[in-house]
């Protein structure tokens, strides 16, 4: 009580930040969502095709602090413009963009993959990046904690040749995040994660096989997990990261170090 009635005399907000997560639905999006509700966030859960999943989400983060889902696929600037539409009715305010949908559309080579998979792979993972951050600068710069995280990969910075349109797309994520750290400073900071061997669903469609390969040649001699990429989220997040952009940091047990 001491503390409210201070803040409230001292003229001081109230209100939770608000923060996007796009992907949201499972993976790394979900673990995301779910630690910035455990800081006290509300939180905007993007999905594009699992409802249910989605749901199922918004009640975990329900039960921490509150939240919402909305329904939109990044790389088309029409869902974009109406998920903001939506938040702006709704909370007049974004404090924290984390861009992480994503998807590799099917691993192919250079020789072998259709130009609608490359497009499709841009589309989601490069392009849908731009266009949240291009429609979403205005709410966040309102902010006095803006923040954008991007979810680019370990393949965006080592390229993987049977993964090639998603490690292009990714580096473009790195990109990206250079540009609109330069062009966004002081009043928003912009920062990319690059994950590496995280065990998600994505990974687990690799084949035992595969993962046992990538444990074998990982320092840490794991793969990561969802929650790992999540709480270094909520740190950039946060206040304690206000001197820190323009970053790219792994989250990767080692690996690019073999």
């Amino acid at each position: 009580m001491v503390i409210l009635y201070w803040e409230l005399k001292n003229g001081g907000n109230m209100e939770k930040k608000v923060a996007l997560v796009t992907g949201a639905s499972r993976g790394i999006g979900k673990a995301i969502a779910i630690d910035l509700a455990k800081n006290n966030y509300i939180v905007v859960i993007n999905y594009c095709q699992n409802e249910n999943a989605a749901k199922e989400v918004l009640d975990i983060v329900n039960s921490y602090s509150e939240g919402i889902i909305i329904k939109a696929d990044v790389s088309n600037i029409d869902d974009i413009n109406s998920m903001y539409k939506q938040i702006k009715e709704k909370f007049n305010r974004l404090d924290v963009l984390v861009n992480n949908a994503g998807a590799i559309i099917r691993p192919a080579g250079w020789a072998e993959i259709s130009d609608k998979d490359w497009q499709k792979t841009l589309d989601i993972n490069l392009k849908g990046v731009f266009n949240c951050t291009k429609i979403f600068i205005e709410l966040l710069k309102n902010s006095n904690n803006g923040r954008i995280i991007n979810l680019t990969s370990t393949v965006g910075i080592s390229s993987v040749a049977p993964v090639i349109a998603y490690g292009a797309a990714k580096a473009g994520v790195i990109s990206l995040t250079n540009a609109f750290a330069k062009e966004l400073a002081p009043n928003i900071t912009v920062n990319a994660i690059a994950p590496g061997n995280i065990d998600t669903d994505m990974t687990q469609s690799a084949g035992q096989d595969l993962i046992n390969w990538v444990i074998d040649n990982t320092p840490m001699k794991r793969l990561g997990k969802p929650e790992e990429i999540a709480y270094l989220v909520s740190f950039l997040a946060s206040e304690k990261s206000s001197f820190i952009t323009g970053q790219i940091i792994e989250v990767a047990g080692g690996y690019d170090l073999r």
